[in-house]
């Protein structure tokens, strides 16, 4: 009994309106590939019309379009699901919401998913919204390793690459058909997801499908062979390539707009110093037993981690952006109640942590 109540308790089921953040659809867009559901709305998440969720300040919930009428002066934070707030029981209690309620605006382009090359897109689009910026806040690390480590990911050198490319092709696929009049093109279109969904709840069709695998291959699958069977070395390797080139658009922008940029490397359950507690175990033991699906390795190992955070450190030090590792500081004040939801994911209180620690690093 003792176990079954366990599993109950760890399961990705129980974390905070779970349900919510699992039915917001991913949209594909131009150039950033993909964002969070637009004009999303419900009592724990609510996005604005581009997709970016809203921030609580001064008693408002802010979108985009209201910040230059909110404030002179603005913070950005960029990352993926956890600057999105994945995971926070509301608008309220993200990481963004938290730093406005010490007093300066702060507004999240966090898209769940997004790697580094993403996040700096995401600002050279929608940089004209903001007031005059005062910091920018890079809240990263996670993604290029999962993206590296995922099985279907493909990272082309010198141009990068996404994770989760089926469920991203499949919705731009999904936006291509709903945009196009003829309705052969249309039944194409719903044949292929009806198909797709098929074979996810079938195995005979999904072995049927197989057959096909055999037939005639098209030229773009021959050219292009050395995309597909990376291993994650030569990936984590493509992806560090994009990432130093980011770096020194990175440190373009803050000499031209005059801002301090933070990058701040985000926190894993499996990046803190043992030992864990035994809730923070049995989330461990739970995720890397779910993620084992779809990955080729263990990226929430230390040693993943060390090295990837000993290379992002010296770029950033280098360029004379300033770093800092969340792990090891929650490890520091590591205690009784957990920061998290899940690996990766915060709760309210660890979203509160992590703001004021970021807030005393602008403030230094």
């Amino acid at each position: 009994m003792k176990s079954k109540k366990n599993k109950t308790k760890y399961s990705r089921n129980f974390k905070t309106g779970y349900a919510d953040y699992k039915n917001m659809m991913h949209e594909f867009r131009p150039f950033v590939m993909f964002t969070n559901a637009h004009d999303h709305s419900s009592k724990i998440v609510n996005t604005d019309r581009l997709g970016f969720r809203k921030v609580f300040f001064k008693k408002k919930y802010l979108g985009l379009d209201d910040l230059k009428k909110s404030s002179k002066k603005i913070n950005i934070l960029l990352g993926g699901s956890t600057a999105f707030g994945s995971g926070s029981p509301s608008d309220k209690n993200t990481i963004s919401s938290e730093l406005s309620s010490l007093g300066q605006l702060c507004f999240s382009l966090g898209m769940r998913g997004a790697c580094s090359h993403q996040e700096l897109i995401a600002f050279l689009k929608f940089k004209n919204f903001f007031p005059k910026i005062k910091n920018l806040i890079i809240l990263s690390g996670v993604n290029d390793l999962a993206m590296a480590a995922e099985k279907d990911s493909i990272i082309y050198a010198d141009f990068g690459g996404i994770s989760g490319t089926r469920q991203h092709a499949l919705n731009f696929l999904f936006q291509s058909s709903a945009g196009n009049n003829e309705k052969w093109i249309k039944g194409l279109y719903n044949l292929f997801f009806y198909i797709n969904y098929l074979s996810q709840k079938s195995k005979i069709i999904k072995n049927i499908l197989k057959i096909f695998s055999y037939f005639r291959q098209s030229r773009l699958t021959k050219r292009t062979p050395k995309y597909l069977f990376q291993n994650f070395n030569r990936k984590i390797k493509n992806i560090n390539i994009m990432m130093e080139n980011d770096l020194d658009t990175w440190l373009m922008i803050k000499k031209q707009l005059g801002v301090k940029i933070i990058y701040v490397l985000q926190p894993c359950i499996g990046w803190l110093k043992q030992p864990l507690t035994n809730h923070d175990n049995e989330i461990l033991k739970f995720d890397r037993k779910r993620l084992k699906n779809f990955y080729t390795m263990d990226w929430t190992n230390r040693n993943a981690y060390l090295k990837q955070r000993e290379f992002i450190k010296k770029n950033c030090e280098k360029r004379g952006i300033e770093f800092f590792d969340s792990n090891e500081i929650i490890s520091k004040s590591y205690g009784k109640k957990s920061f998290f939801i899940d690996i990766v994911h915060l709760s309210a209180l660890g979203n509160q942590f992590l703001a004021r620690l970021i807030n005393r690093f602008l403030i230094k």
